[in-house]
């Protein structure tokens, strides 16, 4: 919980794209470590800890997807003219959520946010001695990757859906598992890395698919359907997608040949 102190601190003060994505991270590990604790200490947990933490990572996602597409495009604006109207509205768009997210840091305090997360650290810090319920915590684990294989088998290479949908599983299941080592006090190691790996190659894929789609959508708006207008930097993105695309078939196979043991083991097939 100090980290997300620390990063609300610093989002108050600057809302960058940094700033952005560290305080999503910082949630992310709070989220997931509250769900694999729940599994270990079931009876110190009452009611529904995660979804005040869940409403609150929602506040940040807009101006997140906003901020990761306006990097990318003022690399590109001197090369691509054409992306400078785009850019422009882009950063009036930060703008507007930057002010919805100031509004939102006005009204809301974390110390009420957390107030029942803290109570019940504190809790769990008077009885250091508490035994884990291990069993439970391994099915959760277990149950995550399950849900990660299912979305392997279902990938289409040509299906960007079925590339988000494995994203967002084996992200959470990353999460899941970082809470699960500290949890355990175990290390991290080469299998935990590749999953990484995996994960930072489908956000850039789904990052480039939000770009695309938003320029094409912003394209149709402003000069309709049959335009060709920011024609080449869209094929730009695609171009720069494809080496990302090509590398799917490896994840597949990758991703089908880990299993949790091999993961906390540090395997590597």
């Amino acid at each position: 919980m100090k980290t997300v102190r620390k990063e609300w601190k610093r989002c108050t003060q600057k809302l960058s794209e940094p700033a952005i994505h560290d305080i999503r991270v910082a949630l992310r590990r709070l989220l997931f470590s509250l769900q694999l604790l729940q599994q270990a200490y079931p009876q110190w947990f009452e009611g529904k800890l995660t979804s005040p933490l869940k409403q609150v990572f929602k506040q940040f996602s807009d101006l997140r997807d906003l901020q990761v597409m306006e990097l990318r495009i003022s690399n590109d604006v001197e090369s691509y003219r054409s992306l400078s109207e785009v850019h422009h509205d882009l950063e009036q768009k930060i703008q507007r959520q930057k002010s919805k997210l100031r509004k939102f840091f006005q009204k809301n305090s974390l110390r009420q946010i957390l107030k029942k997360h803290r109570s019940l650290f504190e809790k769990l810090s008077q009885h250091p001695n508490l035994a884990l319920e291990t069993a439970s915590i391994d099915r959760c684990v277990q149950s995550s990757f399950q849900v990660v294989k299912t979305y392997v088998r279902k990938l289409q290479l040509n299906d960007p859906e079925s590339i988000h949908q494995l994203r967002i599983a084996l992200k959470k299941y990353r999460y899941q598992m970082e809470s699960y080592f500290d949890l355990m006090e175990l290390s991290r190691n080469a299998s935990f890395d590749l999953l990484h790996h995996y994960q930072t190659l489908l956000g850039d894929i789904h990052d480039l698919d939000v770009l695309i789609e938003f320029l094409l959508n912003w394209r149709q708006k402003r000069y309709g359907k049959q335009s060709r207008h920011l024609q080449r930097p869209i094929q730009h993105y695609r171009q720069q997608q494809l080496p990302l695309l090509q590398q799917l078939p490896s994840i597949k196979k990758g991703l089908l040949q880990l299993s949790p043991k091999q993961i906390i083991q540090g395997e590597v097939s």
